[in-house]
């Protein structure tokens, strides 16, 4: 898909669909090659989007049709079961080769009308021209696919679930945010959807990868500064991979071209007073630059699981081998592009943070062995302007609180490893926490907990 605004599928009456059965499958096992996936090269556009129809129509009875609504406590023909949508689905934003926004080719000369005079140029409003004539789809300035989203949908998902209710024998699914990227979103949840996305993964890579997101729960703000609930949900997913571009050797760190990248964030609670939250597997990330990996605020919740829950593609080539939280040489680079009003560097680097009754647990079974070494590796730095060191490995505040029993944590340059501020709790009992630098291991006040034990 090349346009800007542009909608792989598009489920605009949900209200009216009683199943939906998705296969991006080349075959029925779940191999992690083994997928066929949609691209989309344009600004703006959506892979699998689902409308809130009861927002249209008003309210969440107002709809007519097979089923009175997609609420998200109904169902089509799977007894006992909350969702319509079934099977598994695929999209890459971009490709490995790093695509940017694509210009269209025809291929082929169309005549509307041979008594009219055959237009020589094709463009986006007609549909004649001559072969082999190219224009652009994207209004943007610059060559980077923008403001993407692989999933959106207002109403619950699962591909988890195979068998003959479904039809569909592989579940699962492979979203995909490659290079020359900015400010796009894997699987972003609405309208207090529930989404079960079964064995899979969500990944971003290439160079120029920037500010992209794998899984985003929560966040909208509407007028007056206040919540608006439009993106609130839960996910439950397996796998969210960062690759970096950085080079880290034992004399120096050199940052990559990609920059500012998340896994998952999670913000606020639904219009219930429940959190938005979101469970996982594994989260592998590389030396990514300018990084910090999970981010939770505002009472929501981030799970990290260990051992595994489910079906999941970990030990699959590609993927990560073991469960839970492995994030190897994040580093911090002083960017002159990507600077404050007043000279400071906007960014930072660190493997989780945690603010205002948040809570992100990547408890660990048992602590990394001496030859695997720490599971998580930060590479701090010094901002420009302030002359301090920036990056961290944990930090919890505002009556927030992070469960990291048994990581190995080492933080090399960065300001602190472990802080928690104001009220919060930081639990690293049989944990392991190396540092390095001119700050702080373990900072804490006397209103807030760093639990640690041996």
């Amino acid at each position: 898909m090349y346009g800007e605004q542009g909608v792989g599928i598009y489920i605009k009456t949900p209200n009216f669909v009683r199943q939906l059965n998705l296969d991006f499958s080349k075959a029925t096992t779940p191999s992690t090659s083994d997928w066929k996936p949609m691209t989309l090269y344009g600004d703006k556009s959506i892979g699998l989007y689902i409308e809130n129809v009861d927002s249209r129509e008003g309210t969440p009875t107002g709809s007519t049709g097979n089923a009175s609504s997609i609420t998200k406590a109904s169902a089509g023909f799977v007894s006992g079961e909350t969702s319509v949508v079934y099977g598994n689905f695929a999209v890459d934003i971009g490709d490995v080769n790093g695509g940017k926004n694509k210009d269209y080719e025809t291929k082929n000369t169309v005549n509307i009308n041979t008594a009219h005079t055959t237009s020589t140029v094709l463009d986006e409003w007609t549909t004649q021209g001559d072969k082999n004539v190219t224009f652009n789809l994207n209004a943007g300035n610059n060559d980077m696919i923008e403001n993407s989203f692989g999933i959106f949908s207002n109403y619950n998902i699962d591909f988890s679930k195979t068998g003959t209710d479904t039809g569909i024998s592989k579940s699962g699914h492979q979203i995909r945010i490659f290079g020359n990227t900015q400010n796009n979103i894997g699987v972003l949840t609405g309208n207090d959807a529930d989404y079960k996305l079964g064995a899979g993964s969500v990944e971003l890579s290439g160079a120029n990868s920037i500010d992209n997101t794998g899984i985003l729960v929560g966040g909208s703000i509407g007028t007056g500064g206040t919540p608006s609930h439009e993106t609130d949900g839960t996910v439950t997913g397996d796998v969210v991979m960062i690759k970096g571009t950085a080079t880290v050797t034992p004399t120096s760190v050199t940052g990559g071209s990609d920059r500012g990248n998340r896994a998952i964030t999670a913000i606020g609670e639904d219009s219930s007073g429940n959190p938005n939250s979101v469970i996982v597997n594994a989260v592998d990330s590389d030396k990514a630059t300018n990084s910090i990996t999970l981010v939770a605020n505002n009472k929501a919740q981030i799970t990290v699981n260990n051992p595994a829950v489910g079906n999941t593609v970990i030990g699959s080539t590609g993927k990560p081998t073991n469960p839970g939280v492995e994030i190897k040489n994040s580093v911090f680079i002083n960017d002159p592009s990507r600077l404050r009003a007043d000279g400071s560097s906007k960014d930072n680097v660190g493997a989780a943070y945690a603010n205002n009754e948040a809570v992100i647990t990547i408890n660990r079974t048992s602590v990394p062995s001496v030859a695997n070494g720490p599971n998580i590796s930060i590479e701090g730095g010094v901002d420009s302007y302030t002359k301090k060191n920036v990056g961290f490995g944990l930090f919890a505040e505002n009556s927030a609180k992070i469960n990291a029993q048994n990581n190995w944590i080492k933080v090399t340059n960065g300001a602190t490893n472990v802080a928690s501020l104001g009220n919060a709790e930081i639990d690293l009992k049989g944990a392991t926490v190396e540092y390095k630098g001119e700050g702080y291991a373990l900072y804490t006040n006397t209103t807030s907990k760093i639990l640690w034990c041996y």
